[in-house]
């Protein structure tokens, strides 16, 4: 007896069907143009270009680390003369892992057979074998260049012919400013964390809205460590974003109405997964003109269904003035700002409170772009996505990183954080416009290429800040 074909019912489909789960049981496969880092695919090559952390510094202070870096097994070490390497981990003799070689004053000797290696991959010595050896001269064992900056060890990966200088963003430049490390494991896609900052529309639902069960409970924010400052649980922000720098970074803008209070927070994006993020410590009791990041990171895959943040922490008067931040909750599996960064936690008290860990994780080991359903609030989602194909499939693109003398390149950063003194207008329609225009305003301040990065680039942007304030407060009579 022939099988009848699965139907709907007249006027439905799959997606619209009420208990139609039995149609929407196919699960698609990943977005491999844009998840995929390994060796050979096109994203794992555009990362390969640029300078990416692989682990803290203070992990390879005594013993040398095994790390696996975009489907790469390789090991960390500092050697005792101070330097740092960063190599494939299994010796080019027999294959023993380096993890568990000897650091020497210069480069790390392989436990097994006691091949010596510079840090460059040089065989500098193989104690059985003849001083005449040939090996030594036609083998060099996989290395590649590292450096130390701010408790980070970052490698290049790419071709040797095309290392770039190491990317620096004056977001850095703050007086009397202290960096920390930090570093936060996830079993998912580098991607779908990446993407985590761009969709703002979490931060007033899932942090301080109706996804906080503490607020669902009738405790109200501030009340876990998971919710965000209170500034966070204004309504509902103006959100914008912007392509910048010739599609090489995106601004995602976020206007937001606290009383006579107007706040401007941009986040800023830059291929391939570095991004800086603005205050959290917030309390708007006083104006503030582009004032810089709280921390900056690199998501970075470990392989395709396993990541790190890395990340530097600013503290600073600038981005904290009231020194809310904690540097000894930094380091390893660490973070001050917010908890629910990792998964450490009691599973019942992630499920009460859930945090950015256990969402992301949850959208699978690696997000299905397939089985989404984009909404309005989802464009900094979609514009980042778009910013990236465009890049890996633009050959020219890659001129970003060019080819360097060994030094630092400087770029203007655009992260901000300005708190206008600013009334709100009598209809709520014309007041959410004028917040639209307040945040475009800003940004084409901050972005203005005309301005070289530096100290005297951020006083000219807030000089033209407070203009812009004044200018607003004129003209609404205020």
């Amino acid at each position: 007896m022939a099988r009848k074909k699965d139907s709907v019912a007249p006027g439905q489909n799959a997606l619209n069907t009420p208990y139609g789960g039995y149609f929407q049981r196919e699960v698609p496969g990943p977005d491999p143009e844009l998840t995929s880092t390994d060796p050979g695919t096109p994203m794992g090559e555009f990362m390969r270009r640029y300078w990416q952390p692989v682990c803290l510094s203070e992990k390879i202070d005594e013993l040398p680390q095994p790390i696996r870096i975009m489907g790469e097994d390789l090991v960390a070490f500092r050697d005792l003369g101070g330097r740092v390497g960063v190599m494939h981990r299994h010796c080019s003799h027999r294959g023993a892992s380096l993890e568990f070689g000897l650091p020497q004053e210069k480069g790390i000797r392989c436990c097994y057979h006691g091949w010596w290696y510079d840090i460059d991959g040089t065989i500098l010595e193989m104690p059985e074998e003849p001083d005449d050896s040939p090996i030594k001269d036609k083998l060099c064992h996989g290395a590649y260049p590292a450096i130390e900056r701010h408790g980070l060890v970052f490698a290049y990966m790419g071709p040797p012919d095309l290392k770039p200088d190491f990317h620096v963003y004056d977001s850095i430049d703050v007086p009397d400013n202290k960096i920390y490390a930090f570093s936060n494991w996830l079993p998912c896609n580098w991607l779908q964390v990446h993407e985590n900052v761009a969709d703002q529309a979490h931060i007033s639902v899932f942090h301080n809205g109706v996804g906080s069960r503490a607020l669902m409970e009738g405790a109200g924010a501030d009340s876990t460590e998971t919710s965000l400052p209170k500034a966070f649980s204004a309504e509902s922000p103006v959100v914008e974003n912007r392509v910048t720098d010739n599609g090489r970074t995106m601004v995602i803008i976020t206007t937001r109405r606290v009383g006579d209070r107007v706040w401007v927070r941009n986040n800023h994006f830059m291929v391939p997964n570095y991004l800086e993020i603005a205050g959290v410590f917030e309390d708007l009791e006083s104006q503030k003109y582009f004032a810089g990041a709280s921390h900056v990171r690199w998501n970075v895959p470990h392989d395709d269904d396993s990541c790190s943040v890395f990340a530097w922490r600013y503290f600073n008067k600038e981005s904290d003035p009231k020194g809310k931040g904690d540097s000894s909750k930094l380091g390893v599996e660490g973070g001050d700002f917010l908890e629910g960064l990792t998964g450490a936690r009691p599973r019942e008290e992630r499920h009460r409170y859930p945090g950015d860990w256990d969402v992301l994780v949850g959208q699978r080991a690696i997000a299905v772009h397939a089985k989404e359903n984009l909404a309005t609030s989802d464009q900094g989602v979609a514009m980042w996505r778009k910013i990236c194909r465009d890049a890996l499939r633009d050959e020219t693109q890659h001129h970003w990183a060019k080819p360097g003398n060994g030094g630092e390149a400087h770029f203007r950063g655009y992260v901000n954080d300005t708190v206008f003194f600013i009334p709100p207008l009598v209809d709520p329609a014309e007041d959410r416009d004028l917040l639209r225009d307040v945040g475009r305003r800003v940004t084409d301040i901050i972005t203005d290429e005309s301005l070289s990065p530096g100290r005297e680039r951020k006083d000219e942007v807030r000089k033209r800040l407070q203009a812009f304030e004044n200018e607003v407060c004129e003209a609404h009579g205020s």
